[in-house]
């Protein structure tokens, strides 16, 4: 279950269907795997979901599901649910 954002725009478009921070050509996937993370109850849930993996490094405990190109949907874990999830570029 998603609990919080990191990023507006990324919740504008969870809740609206649509943002004008994020550009157009993002939202089906974007949404798809928001939807992903709000039925999920942990990160086992998305093994195979649009190249979901853990993050190592300065992210470590952070996860990424690709969106298109470098961009990805970052967010992390705890008992209740998805957190701080975010709209980046972190490569």
């Amino acid at each position: 279950m998603i609990v919080n954002f990191r990023n507006k725009g990324l919740e504008d478009l969870f809740i609206e269907g649509a943002s004008k921070k994020i550009n157009k050509r993002y939202y089906k996937a974007a949404l798809m795997i928001l939807d992903h993370l709000n039925m999920a109850i942990g990160p086992k849930d998305l093994v195979g979901v649009k190249d979901f993996h853990a993050l190592h490094g300065k992210d470590d405990g952070r996860y990424s599901m690709h969106v298109n190109g470098n961009w990805c949907v970052t967010f992390s874990f705890d008992e209740r649910g998805f957190i701080e999830i975010d709209f980046e570029d972190y490569h």
